[in-house]
């Protein structure tokens, strides 16, 4: 059983840290998606009509009546510290002065933000250490706008080790297509060190590369079927899950006073998930809010 299935799968997402997946994590994955079903193994899945889009838009709406102020377009550069805590962020040539900061990078990319002379807290070089040590898998994704669908399998895992990608999800088999303007939408992933060949590749090179497996794999296939196709990348897309992860994972409150982080890398023992990034982001706030009310005298408004 472990060969031909866990072996396989495991390696197709954790590659060459496959042996060192804790069994927390995979107790967890199967406690979790054996939970989502009934006893007679059917599940429901929910899909917010229009997407991420809509709910990020609402969720932008609503912050912005709050009086919240978001900037798009600008990338911040570096946490600034001063005395015992946070002194505000750099973003694109502007300093924003600020007592609390929630980052909500990976924790690699988060090192770099106190890379500089303007972060000279005592705590930063552990923090750093502790940040740095958590190893991430970035993630391929290959997106095809095809004129039929390739099966009536929404999610289907794959376990042959010769399959260039771990996951074939057919997003228009839980989505009609008739919202996607007629098109069958298929999702192929995989996730793989980002100095992997395949990561490094061009589009259109993975894309070649694929289609003999996808041929392989769904024989009626064609290529006249594809009418459009889309590569996409991230860096830092699957935290590696080591036995005995919880001493290493980052807490979301920093021995700099006012800093947070709150990233998929904190969740365990779940996976990644959107709904898992809510619950954080919930809890890092009414950490701040805590921390907030602390230091704000009796009778005293804070914001």
């Amino acid at each position: 059983m472990y060969e031909v299935v866990w072996r396989p799968l495991l390696e197709g997402k954790f590659g060459k840290y496959a042996d060192q997946v804790g069994a927390t994590w995979m107790w967890t994955k199967l406690h979790l998606r054996g939970g989502s079903r009934t006893r007679s193994g059917k599940e429901t899945l929910y899909y917010i009509k229009g997407g991420s889009e809509a709910l990020l838009g609402a969720l932008q709406r609503r912050l912005e009546s709050l009086g919240v102020e978001i900037l798009t377009g600008v990338a911040a550069d570096a946490v600034h510290t001063e005395g015992a805590g946070v002194s505000g962020v750099g973003a694109g040539g502007v300093f924003h002065p600020a007592g609390q900061v929630l980052v909500t990078v990976a924790p690699q990319l988060a090192v770099g933000l106190l890379d500089h002379d303007g972060a000279d807290h005592p705590a930063v070089p552990e923090l750093q250490r502790r940040w740095s040590a958590i190893d991430y898998l970035g993630n391929l994704c290959l997106v095809l706008e095809n004129n039929r669908k390739l099966s009536d399998t929404y999610w289907l895992n794959v376990n042959d080790p010769d399959f260039p990608f771990v996951g074939v999800i057919e997003h228009t088999n839980l989505d009609r297509p008739e919202r996607y303007d007629g098109k069958h939408v298929v999702y192929l992933s995989k996730y793989l060190p980002t100095d992997a060949e395949l990561y490094r590749m061009s589009d259109e090179e993975v894309f070649a590369y694929s289609l003999p497996h996808i041929q392989r794999m769904f024989p009626g296939f064609d290529r006249s079927w594809v009418e459009r196709f889309h590569v996409w990348r991230a860096e830092h897309a699957q935290p590696v899950i080591t036995p005995h992860y919880s001493r290493a994972m980052p807490a979301v409150e920093s021995r700099v006073r006012g800093l947070y982080l709150s990233s998929m890398a904190q969740v365990f023992p779940e996976d990644r998930g959107t709904n898992y990034a809510v619950r954080a982001g919930r809890r890092a706030g009414r950490l701040i809010a805590d921390r907030l009310r602390a230091a704000t005298p009796a009778g005293s408004a804070y914001v």
